[in-house]
């Protein structure tokens, strides 16, 4: 496994840095950091680490669909601390270059920013402000300093990637072992290790003499209807509150920082005022940051709708729980629509919550155009997430009736959510008319931002209705299928 990992990163890697001079002619792949981290020596330490992970996990979780997810985040947490650590290091053998001279063909990596003031010394804006509380003066000081940028020249780049490429592999390395006295002292049986994660619902005791209860109230219904799926359910709740977590991280982080909107009017004369002394750093967080989690919400629906929607038949069929199920319930359709209303509110719980941090986002990072009258990040913030993840989960839950396996409807429910966001993307506008030609470029084709909520709505309408086919599909095959 270790050497398919080496020779697959390996391969990768090569591929990545060939079409990497393709891009990018004029930079040469072995001295730039342009797209450090997808390419060359790191591609085959990180997958190392990734089997590590993944071995681990499953050692640990003994499911699979729980590994899975479980596997991605703890690889993407070590990835990120190994690169967070290796930064600040990178920081102390950083060499000060002009602002000014940075251009399009940079080839360094940039990693800390300073002001230089009259005297030589080297500070942080922070650290201005506490030499200089005077307003005026502060403002006086940052119109006489240079700032400067702190990069790492990409005449290092074979140095810099080899290093942390041998951190990660490592890392990887360890998590193997940590996994053979793992798999030499658990049971051989499925579920989790037995660290208390595994403990049953607890019930009220019946006292004697007294009648047991009639029908469970709405609250024991929700938690019987999911308690099965508890462990897969899991998956979908630690992607979700995680997006969701970095969410509050990234907005009220913009927020310390944000500077007045003037200030970021025209980046190519930025005036140095004490007002906007943290637009440099503001910038830099914005594109670092919040960018990846505009990119994360464009995967979060489909991944939390399809990790909630396959567990809701296709575990039962599975584990074969659905014949004593489907002989119990009064009907196999209120069995199917009790679950799907709580897994179905369970997403749009999920998802509600970055929906609305990632408009307030885009309120921060772009304070000079509301968020309801662009189409900036369009489809990457506001309801229209909250209407993908209920659409995705319709497409789960119905290949997971058909499929009746939880990995290979997870694969298959993927590429349905492909199929999906590809269709819906085809059919846009929506019929909305686009104006052919505008006063910047007369041959340009745009939807005026005025129509931004129709073209919301007739999305979110067809997303839901294709929900409703779907449910409706997964209704008939419940009732048509085979419990095994």
């Amino acid at each position: 496994m270790i050497a398919f990992a080496v020779v697959a990163g390996l391969f990768a890697g090569v591929v990545a840095d060939h079409l990497e001079a393709r891009l990018f002619p004029f930079a040469d792949p072995g001295a730039s950091f342009q797209d450090f981290g997808m390419r060359g020596a790191i591609v085959p330490g990180r997958l190392i680490l990734a089997v590590g992970c993944g071995l681990l996990v499953g050692a640990l979780v003994g499911r699979t669909l729980p590994a899975m997810i479980l596997a991605l985040v703890l690889g993407a947490m070590m990835v990120g601390a190994v690169d967070g650590v290796h930064q600040a290091i990178q920081v102390r053998e950083a060499v000060p270059v002009d602002q000014n001279s940075i251009d399009e063909r940079f080839a360094g990596r940039i990693v800390d920013f300073r002001y230089e003031l009259a005297s030589g010394d080297l500070v942080t804006h922070e650290e201005l402000e506490a030499l200089h509380p005077d307003p005026a003066e502060l403002e006086r000081q940052l119109q006489a300093s240079r700032q400067l940028v702190f990069v790492t020249p990409g005449e290092r780049y074979a140095q810099v990637s080899l290093r942390e490429a041998a951190v990660t592999g490592s890392l990887g390395l360890l998590l193997v072992v940590a996994t053979i006295p793992v798999v030499g002292r658990r049971d051989p049986g499925p579920g989790w290790v037995r660290i208390g994660l595994g403990r049953g619902v607890r019930t009220p005791r019946r006292r004697p003499g007294l009648p047991a209860t009639g029908k469970p109230g709405p609250a024991a219904a929700s938690r019987l209807a999911l308690w099965p799926h508890r462990a897969e359910l899991a998956g979908g709740d630690i992607v979700g509150l995680g997006v969701s977590l970095a969410c509050v991280l990234v907005v009220g982080t913009l927020s310390s920082v944000a500077p007045p909107p003037q200030c970021l009017a025209d980046l190519s004369n930025i005036p140095m005022t004490q007002d906007c002394a943290t637009t440099d750093q503001f910038l830099l967080f914005a594109s670092e940051w919040a960018s990846v989690l505009f990119v994360a919400m464009a995967v979060l629906p489909w991944l939390v709708g399809t990790l909630i929607g396959v567990v809701i038949v296709g575990r039962e069929i599975e584990h074969g729980t659905a014949t004593l199920a489907w002989s119990l319930a009064p009907d196999r359709r209120r069995w199917l629509i009790t679950r799907v209303a709580v897994a179905a509110a369970l997403v749009v719980l999920l998802l509600a919550i970055p929906s609305i941090l990632a408009t307030e986002m885009q309120r921060i990072a772009q304070p000079w155009v509301p968020p309801e009258s662009t189409f900036e990040n369009y489809g990457l913030r506001g309801p229209l997430i909250v209407v993908r993840g209920v659409a995705a989960f319709g497409i789960a839950l119905l290949v997971g009736a058909l499929v009746g396996r939880i990995l290979p409807g997870v694969l298959l429910a993927a590429l349905g959510c492909v199929m999906l966001a590809i269709l819906v993307s085809s059919l846009a506008p929506f019929g909305v008319a686009v104006d052919m030609a505008r006063p910047v470029d007369p041959r340009a084709f745009s939807t005026p931002r005025e129509h931004l909520g129709e073209v919301e709505l007739r999305e979110g309408v067809l997303l839901a209705a294709s929900a409703l086919a779907f449910l409706g599909a997964s209704v008939a095959a419940v009732e048509r299928r085979r419990p095994y």
